[in-house]
């Protein structure tokens, strides 16, 4: 554990470095990379998400939710992208400063399926407004 909390430790992406290191196997970084963040969920519901994030240098702002296709994220109102960290979890990349980071579930397949009930819809009523009409000339 003592070598886990060291601020030497980096827990990212990449593969357990050489047995011994600062971080019991895991990649040892330089002081200097160390990054404080500050983040706090101001909204949150299923199917959004909205961070407030402090960060004093440029990094990953990493919401422990499961990624999964569908989700699509802005920084300070501008479109991001989302990366896949730990091989699980969702992040943006955000510069240093404070930001508002919002995550929103839109899949494709939910627009499209709106779309099509809403042509089927439409549909059904033009058939039965025809129906309705021809139905009184007879």
């Amino acid at each position: 554990m003592k070598r886990l909390s060291s601020p030497r430790c980096d827990l990212g992406f990449t593969p357990p470095g050489p047995p011994g290191s600062a971080c019991s196997g895991r990649r040892a970084v330089p002081a200097a990379n160390t990054m404080s963040l500050a983040a706090a969920a101001s909204y949150r519901m299923p199917i959004r998400a909205v961070l407030q994030a402090q960060l004093a240098s440029r990094g990953l702002v990493i919401l422990s939710d499961v990624h999964y296709p569908g989700w699509n994220a802005a920084v300070d109102g501008r479109p991001a992208q989302i990366h896949e960290a730990y091989g699980l979890v969702r992040a943006v990349e955000a510069p240093a400063g404070l930001h508002e980071i919002v995550f929103e579930y839109r899949p494709r397949s939910v627009v499209a399926g709106l779309a099509l009930t809403g042509a089927g819809l439409l549909a059904a009523l033009f058939a039965a407004l025809r129906s309705r009409r021809a139905a009184g000339r007879v």
